[in-house]
């Protein structure tokens, strides 16, 4: 088990990281998100002030996103992702922040 942890952590440190930027919000964000704000996410762990329902609906579009998986639904290199709350909204944008080698 030990070996396969050491592998994912190898892994994950060459994969971008993630900016996520917030691009809509209808109604009102029961966590204060408001259009404009950003959060980078870095090896896969939550950034500060991020609400958590917005970024587990985040994390299975940014697993194969992190690894340059096609994903069909990309548009010009970026993802949009819904927050679970239907009544209000917060669409989140998400760009490969390319990693410098």
């Amino acid at each position: 088990m030990d070996c396969f942890l050491k592998k994912i952590s190898k892994a994950l440190n060459k994969v971008n990281d993630i900016k996520c930027t917030v691009e809509s919000v209808k109604g009102t964000c029961c966590n204060g998100h408001k259009i404009g704000d950003e959060f980078i996410i870095k090896r896969l762990r939550t950034p500060g002030g991020m609400c958590v329902s917005a970024f587990h609906a985040i994390v299975p579009q940014f697993m194969g996103f992190v690894f340059d998986a096609k994903i069909p639904w990309e548009i010009n290199n970026s993802l949009y992702v819904g927050c679970p709350d239907s009544n209000n909204c917060v669409t989140f944008k998400l760009e490969k922040i390319k990693k410098e080698i």
